[in-house]
Protein backbone atom coordinates (compact mmCIF):
# COMPACT_ATOMS: atom_id res chain seq x y z
CA UNK A 1 0.00 0.00 0.00
CA UNK A 2 1.31 3.45 -0.96
CA UNK A 3 2.33 5.58 2.01
CA UNK A 4 0.53 8.89 2.52
CA UNK A 5 3.73 10.84 1.78
CA UNK A 6 4.29 9.00 -1.50
CA UNK A 7 0.65 9.51 -2.45
CA UNK A 8 0.86 13.26 -1.92
CA UNK A 9 4.08 13.47 -3.95
CA UNK A 10 2.60 11.47 -6.82
CA UNK A 11 -0.56 13.59 -6.75
CA UNK A 12 1.38 16.84 -7.12
CA UNK A 13 3.53 15.45 -9.90
CA UNK A 14 0.40 14.42 -11.78
CA UNK A 15 -1.40 17.74 -11.17
CA UNK A 16 1.18 19.89 -12.95
CA UNK A 17 2.42 19.83 -16.51
CA UNK A 18 6.10 20.64 -16.95
CA UNK A 19 6.69 23.44 -19.47
CA UNK A 20 10.45 23.89 -19.25
CA UNK A 21 13.41 23.10 -17.01
CA UNK A 22 14.71 26.34 -15.48
CA UNK A 23 17.78 24.82 -13.85
CA UNK A 24 19.26 21.56 -12.65
CA UNK A 25 18.70 18.01 -13.85
CA UNK A 26 15.38 16.66 -15.18
CA UNK A 27 14.50 14.82 -11.95
CA UNK A 28 16.14 17.09 -9.38
CA UNK A 29 15.87 20.61 -10.78
CA UNK A 30 13.56 23.61 -11.00
CA UNK A 31 10.72 23.64 -13.52
CA UNK A 32 8.18 26.06 -14.88
CA UNK A 33 4.87 24.20 -14.68
CA UNK A 34 1.20 24.71 -15.48
CA UNK A 35 -1.55 23.45 -13.21
CA UNK A 36 -3.76 21.20 -15.27
CA UNK A 37 -6.99 22.15 -13.51
CA UNK A 38 -6.86 25.92 -14.10
CA UNK A 39 -3.89 26.61 -16.39
CA UNK A 40 -2.08 28.83 -13.87
CA UNK A 41 1.72 28.99 -13.99
CA UNK A 42 3.89 27.98 -11.01
CA UNK A 43 7.46 26.94 -10.24
CA UNK A 44 8.11 23.35 -9.17
CA UNK A 45 11.29 22.60 -7.23
CA UNK A 46 12.75 19.31 -6.11
CA UNK A 47 14.80 19.44 -2.92
CA UNK A 48 15.93 17.59 0.18
CA UNK A 49 12.96 16.05 2.08
CA UNK A 50 13.80 18.00 5.26
CA UNK A 51 13.82 21.30 3.37
CA UNK A 52 10.53 20.43 1.69
CA UNK A 53 9.03 19.65 5.10
CA UNK A 54 10.25 23.03 6.37
CA UNK A 55 8.78 24.74 3.31
CA UNK A 56 5.50 23.04 4.07
CA UNK A 57 5.28 25.15 7.23
CA UNK A 58 5.25 28.26 5.03
CA UNK A 59 2.25 27.04 3.05
CA UNK A 60 -0.55 29.55 3.39
CA UNK A 61 1.77 32.35 4.57
CA UNK A 62 0.89 35.46 2.60
CA UNK A 63 3.52 38.19 2.60
CA UNK A 64 4.15 40.80 -0.06
CA UNK A 65 7.88 40.13 -0.02
CA UNK A 66 7.89 36.31 -0.08
CA UNK A 67 7.16 34.04 -3.03
CA UNK A 68 4.11 32.12 -1.83
CA UNK A 69 4.47 28.40 -1.17
CA UNK A 70 1.36 26.84 -2.68
CA UNK A 71 2.04 23.24 -1.72
CA UNK A 72 4.76 20.84 -0.59
CA UNK A 73 5.22 17.08 -0.42
CA UNK A 74 8.04 14.72 0.50
CA UNK A 75 8.97 11.16 1.26
CA UNK A 76 12.14 9.59 2.65
CA UNK A 77 13.99 10.10 -0.68
CA UNK A 78 12.99 13.49 -2.10
CA UNK A 79 10.86 16.55 -1.60
CA UNK A 80 8.88 18.83 -3.90
CA UNK A 81 7.62 22.38 -3.49
CA UNK A 82 5.15 24.29 -5.66
CA UNK A 83 5.99 27.99 -5.48
CA UNK A 84 4.44 31.16 -6.84
CA UNK A 85 5.77 32.15 -10.28
CA UNK A 86 7.12 35.70 -10.35
CA UNK A 87 7.46 37.48 -13.66
CA UNK A 88 10.54 39.67 -13.35
CA UNK A 89 14.30 39.59 -12.84
CA UNK A 90 16.61 38.52 -10.05
CA UNK A 91 18.87 41.12 -8.46
CA UNK A 92 21.83 39.31 -10.04
CA UNK A 93 20.32 39.70 -13.51
CA UNK A 94 19.44 43.33 -12.91
CA UNK A 95 22.93 44.20 -11.64
CA UNK A 96 24.51 42.53 -14.64
CA UNK A 97 22.30 44.63 -16.89
CA UNK A 98 22.27 48.01 -15.13
CA UNK A 99 25.17 48.13 -12.71
CA UNK A 100 25.27 49.34 -9.11
CA UNK A 101 22.39 50.66 -7.05
CA UNK A 102 22.20 54.08 -5.43
CA UNK A 103 21.99 54.14 -1.63
CA UNK A 104 18.28 54.91 -1.38
CA UNK A 105 17.26 52.24 -3.85
CA UNK A 106 19.50 49.66 -2.23
CA UNK A 107 18.02 50.52 1.19
CA UNK A 108 14.48 50.20 -0.15
CA UNK A 109 15.26 46.71 -1.41
CA UNK A 110 16.90 45.67 1.86
CA UNK A 111 13.95 47.00 3.88
CA UNK A 112 11.58 44.85 1.84
CA UNK A 113 13.82 41.81 2.27
CA UNK A 114 13.78 42.45 6.02
CA UNK A 115 9.99 42.53 5.94
CA UNK A 116 9.89 39.15 4.24
CA UNK A 117 12.51 37.64 6.54
CA UNK A 118 10.58 38.89 9.59
CA UNK A 119 7.65 36.71 8.58
CA UNK A 120 9.97 33.72 8.10
CA UNK A 121 11.80 34.27 11.38
CA UNK A 122 8.52 34.77 13.19
CA UNK A 123 7.69 31.16 12.28
CA UNK A 124 10.90 29.94 13.89
CA UNK A 125 12.74 29.45 10.60
CA UNK A 126 15.86 30.76 8.86
CA UNK A 127 16.26 31.09 5.07
CA UNK A 128 20.07 30.56 4.98
CA UNK A 129 20.53 31.47 1.31
CA UNK A 130 19.86 35.19 0.85
CA UNK A 131 21.82 36.31 -2.22
CA UNK A 132 21.16 38.28 -5.46
CA UNK A 133 20.05 35.14 -7.30
CA UNK A 134 17.36 34.47 -4.69
CA UNK A 135 15.78 37.93 -4.67
CA UNK A 136 13.32 38.72 -7.43
CA UNK A 137 12.05 42.12 -8.54
CA UNK A 138 8.68 41.61 -10.18
CA UNK A 139 7.70 43.59 -13.26
CA UNK A 140 5.57 45.82 -11.03
CA UNK A 141 8.54 46.58 -8.77
CA UNK A 142 7.82 44.27 -5.81
CA UNK A 143 10.77 42.66 -4.01
CA UNK A 144 10.29 38.92 -3.44
CA UNK A 145 12.41 36.37 -1.57
CA UNK A 146 12.51 33.09 -3.50
CA UNK A 147 14.17 29.65 -3.32
CA UNK A 148 13.67 28.04 0.08
CA UNK A 149 15.82 25.04 -0.84
CA UNK A 150 17.92 25.09 2.35
CA UNK A 151 15.48 26.72 4.77
CA UNK A 152 15.47 25.12 8.21
CA UNK A 153 13.77 25.26 11.58
CA UNK A 154 15.72 26.81 14.44
CA UNK A 155 16.14 24.06 17.01
CA UNK A 156 16.23 25.22 20.59
CA UNK A 157 19.32 23.96 22.38
CA UNK A 158 21.09 22.85 19.17
CA UNK A 159 24.83 23.40 18.90
CA UNK A 160 25.31 23.33 15.14
CA UNK A 161 23.54 22.63 11.83
CA UNK A 162 23.32 18.98 10.82
CA UNK A 163 24.25 19.74 7.21
CA UNK A 164 26.71 22.42 6.08
CA UNK A 165 25.01 24.49 3.37
CA UNK A 166 25.08 28.02 1.99
CA UNK A 167 26.66 30.26 -0.62
CA UNK A 168 30.24 31.36 0.03
CA UNK A 169 30.45 35.08 0.73
CA UNK A 170 26.83 35.30 1.88
CA UNK A 171 26.67 32.37 4.29
CA UNK A 172 27.46 33.22 7.91
CA UNK A 173 30.40 31.41 9.57
CA UNK A 174 28.02 29.34 11.69
CA UNK A 175 26.62 27.75 8.51
CA UNK A 176 29.94 25.97 8.10
CA UNK A 177 29.69 23.91 11.27
CA UNK A 178 30.75 26.38 13.97
CA UNK A 179 27.36 26.62 15.67
CA UNK A 180 23.64 26.43 14.99
CA UNK A 181 22.16 28.96 12.57
CA UNK A 182 19.36 31.27 13.60
CA UNK A 183 17.93 34.57 12.37
CA UNK A 184 21.35 36.21 12.70
CA UNK A 185 22.67 34.06 9.84
CA UNK A 186 20.18 35.78 7.51
CA UNK A 187 21.26 39.15 8.93
CA UNK A 188 24.85 38.33 7.93
CA UNK A 189 23.69 37.53 4.38
CA UNK A 190 21.62 40.73 4.15
CA UNK A 191 24.68 42.78 5.09
CA UNK A 192 26.75 41.05 2.42
CA UNK A 193 23.95 41.60 -0.09
CA UNK A 194 23.72 45.32 0.72
CA UNK A 195 27.46 45.65 0.14
CA UNK A 196 27.09 43.81 -3.18
CA UNK A 197 24.33 46.16 -4.35
CA UNK A 198 26.41 49.25 -3.52
CA UNK A 199 29.88 48.13 -4.66
CA UNK A 200 29.47 45.08 -6.86
CA UNK A 201 31.72 43.20 -4.41
CA UNK A 202 31.37 40.95 -1.42
CA UNK A 203 32.62 42.53 1.82
CA UNK A 204 35.86 40.52 1.71
CA UNK A 205 36.60 42.00 -1.73
CA UNK A 206 35.91 45.60 -0.77
CA UNK A 207 33.68 47.19 1.84
CA UNK A 208 31.40 50.13 1.05
CA UNK A 209 33.13 53.17 2.57
CA UNK A 210 30.41 55.74 3.24
CA UNK A 211 28.69 55.86 6.60
CA UNK A 212 26.18 55.12 7.98
CA UNK A 213 25.69 52.17 5.60
CA UNK A 214 29.30 51.08 6.03
CA UNK A 215 28.81 50.77 9.78
CA UNK A 216 25.53 48.91 9.27
CA UNK A 217 27.17 46.43 6.89
CA UNK A 218 30.10 45.90 9.24
CA UNK A 219 27.78 45.11 12.12
CA UNK A 220 25.79 42.67 9.99
CA UNK A 221 28.89 40.69 9.01
CA UNK A 222 30.53 40.40 12.41
CA UNK A 223 32.11 36.95 12.80
CA UNK A 224 30.57 36.56 16.26
CA UNK A 225 26.79 36.46 15.83
CA UNK A 226 26.39 38.13 19.25
CA UNK A 227 27.91 41.32 17.82
CA UNK A 228 25.48 41.55 14.89
CA UNK A 229 22.00 43.01 14.88
CA UNK A 230 20.07 40.51 16.96
CA UNK A 231 16.79 40.67 15.04
CA UNK A 232 15.82 41.51 11.49
CA UNK A 233 13.47 44.20 12.86
CA UNK A 234 16.41 45.92 14.56
CA UNK A 235 18.32 45.96 11.27
CA UNK A 236 15.32 47.34 9.39
CA UNK A 237 14.73 50.10 11.97
CA UNK A 238 18.41 51.07 11.88
CA UNK A 239 18.35 51.40 8.09
CA UNK A 240 15.18 53.49 8.27
CA UNK A 241 16.55 55.87 10.91
CA UNK A 242 20.32 56.05 10.39
CA UNK A 243 20.39 55.78 6.62
CA UNK A 244 18.36 58.99 6.50
CA UNK A 245 15.74 58.07 3.95
CA UNK A 246 14.26 61.27 2.58
CA UNK A 247 11.82 61.81 -0.22
CA UNK A 248 9.35 59.43 -1.87
CA UNK A 249 9.89 55.73 -2.41
CA UNK A 250 10.67 56.04 -6.15
CA UNK A 251 7.01 55.66 -7.05
CA UNK A 252 6.33 55.13 -10.70
CA UNK A 253 9.78 53.71 -11.49
CA UNK A 254 11.36 50.29 -10.95
CA UNK A 255 13.65 50.14 -7.93
CA UNK A 256 16.49 48.91 -10.16
CA UNK A 257 16.43 51.93 -12.50
CA UNK A 258 20.01 52.99 -13.20
CA UNK A 259 21.11 56.50 -12.20
CA UNK A 260 22.46 58.90 -14.84
CA UNK A 261 26.18 58.49 -15.51
CA UNK A 262 26.91 62.03 -14.32
CA UNK A 263 25.32 61.30 -10.96
CA UNK A 264 27.27 58.05 -10.69
CA UNK A 265 30.56 59.86 -11.23
CA UNK A 266 29.63 62.55 -8.72
CA UNK A 267 28.64 59.86 -6.21
CA UNK A 268 31.98 58.04 -6.54
CA UNK A 269 33.95 61.29 -6.22
CA UNK A 270 31.89 62.26 -3.19
CA UNK A 271 32.57 58.92 -1.48
CA UNK A 272 36.32 59.32 -2.09
CA UNK A 273 36.33 62.84 -0.63
CA UNK A 274 34.30 61.69 2.39
CA UNK A 275 37.00 59.12 3.08
CA UNK A 276 39.69 61.80 3.64
CA UNK A 277 40.00 63.11 7.22
CA UNK A 278 38.99 66.75 7.39
CA UNK A 279 36.67 66.39 4.40
CA UNK A 280 34.34 63.79 5.87
CA UNK A 281 31.93 66.57 6.78
CA UNK A 282 30.86 69.70 4.93
CA UNK A 283 31.98 72.05 7.70
CA UNK A 284 34.06 74.85 6.20
CA UNK A 285 36.37 75.21 9.22
CA UNK A 286 37.31 71.55 9.23
CA UNK A 287 37.79 71.52 5.46
CA UNK A 288 40.06 74.59 5.59
CA UNK A 289 42.11 73.20 8.49
CA UNK A 290 42.53 69.90 6.68
CA UNK A 291 43.63 71.62 3.47
CA UNK A 292 46.21 73.64 5.42
CA UNK A 293 47.46 70.52 7.20
CA UNK A 294 47.90 68.55 4.01
CA UNK A 295 49.67 71.51 2.39
CA UNK A 296 52.06 71.68 5.38
CA UNK A 297 52.84 67.97 5.03
CA UNK A 298 53.60 68.35 1.35
CA UNK A 299 55.71 71.51 1.66
CA UNK A 300 57.49 70.37 4.85
CA UNK A 301 58.17 66.94 3.43
CA UNK A 302 59.59 68.36 0.23
CA UNK A 303 61.85 70.64 2.25
CA UNK A 304 63.21 67.68 4.22
CA UNK A 305 63.91 65.77 1.02
CA UNK A 306 65.87 68.65 -0.49
CA UNK A 307 67.78 69.34 2.74
CA UNK A 308 68.96 65.77 3.18
CA UNK A 309 69.95 65.04 -0.41
CA UNK A 310 73.43 65.36 -1.84
CA UNK A 311 73.06 63.16 -4.91
CA UNK A 312 70.43 61.44 -7.01
CA UNK A 313 70.77 58.32 -4.87
CA UNK A 314 70.35 60.07 -1.52
CA UNK A 315 67.50 62.16 -2.97
CA UNK A 316 65.63 58.98 -3.95
CA UNK A 317 66.22 57.26 -0.59
CA UNK A 318 65.28 60.38 1.39
CA UNK A 319 62.10 60.69 -0.67
CA UNK A 320 61.18 57.11 0.28
CA UNK A 321 62.01 57.80 3.95
CA UNK A 322 59.84 60.93 4.13
CA UNK A 323 57.05 59.18 2.24
CA UNK A 324 57.08 56.44 4.86
CA UNK A 325 57.36 58.26 8.20
CA UNK A 326 55.55 61.47 7.27
CA UNK A 327 53.04 60.86 4.51
CA UNK A 328 52.21 57.13 4.59
CA UNK A 329 52.25 56.92 8.40
CA UNK A 330 49.97 59.97 8.66
CA UNK A 331 47.53 58.59 6.12
CA UNK A 332 47.45 55.24 7.92
CA UNK A 333 47.01 56.84 11.35
CA UNK A 334 44.11 59.01 10.21
CA UNK A 335 42.55 56.16 8.25
CA UNK A 336 42.43 58.03 4.95
CA UNK A 337 39.86 56.60 2.51
CA UNK A 338 38.72 54.28 5.34
CA UNK A 339 41.39 51.79 4.32
CA UNK A 340 40.68 49.54 7.29
CA UNK A 341 37.15 49.01 5.92
CA UNK A 342 38.47 47.89 2.55
CA UNK A 343 41.47 45.70 3.36
CA UNK A 344 40.77 42.04 4.04
CA UNK A 345 40.88 40.67 6.73
CA UNK A 346 41.08 43.94 8.71
CA UNK A 347 37.56 44.89 7.56
CA UNK A 348 36.16 41.89 9.47
CA UNK A 349 37.68 42.97 12.78
CA UNK A 350 35.79 44.88 15.50
CA UNK A 351 36.52 48.61 15.61
CA UNK A 352 38.85 48.37 18.62
CA UNK A 353 40.88 45.59 17.01
CA UNK A 354 41.08 47.54 13.75
CA UNK A 355 42.38 50.55 15.71
CA UNK A 356 45.15 48.39 17.19
CA UNK A 357 46.10 47.26 13.67
CA UNK A 358 46.26 50.89 12.53
CA UNK A 359 48.58 51.78 15.42
CA UNK A 360 50.85 48.82 14.69
CA UNK A 361 51.07 49.67 10.99
CA UNK A 362 51.79 53.31 11.85
CA UNK A 363 54.64 52.32 14.20
CA UNK A 364 56.14 50.04 11.53
CA UNK A 365 55.99 52.65 8.77
CA UNK A 366 57.27 55.44 11.01
CA UNK A 367 60.17 53.32 12.26
CA UNK A 368 61.15 52.21 8.76
CA UNK A 369 61.06 55.80 7.49
CA UNK A 370 63.11 57.22 10.38
CA UNK A 371 65.62 54.37 10.15
CA UNK A 372 66.08 54.93 6.42
CA UNK A 373 66.53 58.68 6.91
CA UNK A 374 69.17 58.07 9.61
CA UNK A 375 70.98 55.78 7.19
CA UNK A 376 70.94 58.49 4.51
CA UNK A 377 72.08 61.26 6.83
CA UNK A 378 74.74 59.48 8.89
CA UNK A 379 75.98 56.73 6.59
CA UNK A 380 75.68 58.18 3.12
CA UNK A 381 75.99 61.92 3.75
CA UNK A 382 78.42 61.66 6.69
CA UNK A 383 76.49 63.86 9.10
CA UNK A 384 77.42 63.63 12.75
CA UNK A 385 74.89 62.12 15.11
CA UNK A 386 73.70 64.27 18.01
CA UNK A 387 73.70 61.25 20.35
Amino acid sequence: MMEREDWKLAYLEESFEELTCLSGKPETGVFLVKKKSDGKIYVKKYMDPRSAAACGRLRGLVNRNIAEIRDAAWNHEKGMVIEEFINGNTLAEQMEKDGLFEEERACNIIRDICSGLFAIHNMGMVHRDIKPENIMISNDGVVKIIDFGIIRLVKEGGTQDTVILGTAGYAAPEQFGFMQTDARADIYAVGALLNKLLTGNLPAQGLYSADPLCSIIRRCIEIDARNRFQTIQELKRTIETEAGRTGPRWKGAPVWQKAPRKNERQGRIGRIIRGIPGFRTRESRKNAAAAAGYAFLLIGGWGMVRQNSSSAGTFFLELIAVSLYLWAATLIAFNVADWDRRLYPVLLLPKKAALVVRIIVWVILFSLGVGLEDYVKYNLMGMESLH
